[in-house]
């Protein structure tokens, strides 16, 4: 019996560290589309915070007949409309999270891209020849997610990892939400459960003998 709890502990001394240094696992993130406004009537994006925001400079529509207005979109909804300047710039105070312009490469060639807090949103149709109009892809350690088809203009992405877009194939805007990270399972804490089920079974065999 003696015997038995000393080779019990000595597997759990050994797949503890596996557990405490294990790397922490892979995110795989996923993303909910949401429409915005048609961009005839969009003007033009200010930017994006990092809570998913938007503000943006809107004419006609909520504004009224051949009038500009500042609009605010949460969560793709509007929900608040303030007048716009005589010159047409966002509203004092106000900080964005609209991520920078950056390089990335697709088969060796460099295709428009905007890249924050170590996320890259891209647009391309270098991956399937047969498509009309790029498509927008992001990129980070999780790997890299096809997020909408039919996209061109501006892009902008924040910290968190949203993205305002514009599907320039139906005149809308979108706003690409990350809603979750899913965690896949890590090899070496398997590998720990794996070493301390041997202990358990041997501990039980030896107490047999």
């Amino acid at each position: 019996m003696k015997t038995s709890k000393i080779f019990s502990a000595l597997v759990v001394l050994l797949a503890l560290p596996l557990f405490v240094f294990a790397p922490r696992a892979a995110k795989a993130d996923s993303y909910r589309v949401e429409f915005v406004h048609y961009d005839q009537t969009l003007f033009y994006a200010y930017g994006i915070s990092n809570d998913g925001t938007l503000t943006v400079l809107l004419e006609d529509g909520p504004c009224g007949q051949n009038k500009f207005c500042i609009g605010t979109y949460a969560n793709a909804a509007l929900t608040g409309i303030s007048p716009a300047g005589n010159n047409g710039g966002p509203p004092a105070g106000l900080v964005f999270d609209n991520g920078s312009p950056c390089s990335y490469s697709v088969f060796g060639s460099p295709v428009p891209a905007v890249c924050n807090n170590g996320r890259t949103a891209f647009l391309t149709d270098r991956f399937t020849p047969q498509q009309n109009h790029a498509s927008l892809y992001i990129t980070d350690s999780s790997g890299l997610i096809d997020v909408f088809f039919g996209v061109g203009g501006r892009l902008l992405l924040n910290s968190e990892g949203d993205i305002f877009f514009d599907d320039v194939q139906n005149d809308r805007y979108y706003e690409a939400f990350r809603i979750s990270q899913t965690p896949e399972p890590s090899t070496l804490a398997l590998l720990g459960a794996g070493l301390l089920g041997v202990g358990n079974l041997v501990r039980r065999r030896l107490g047999r003998a």
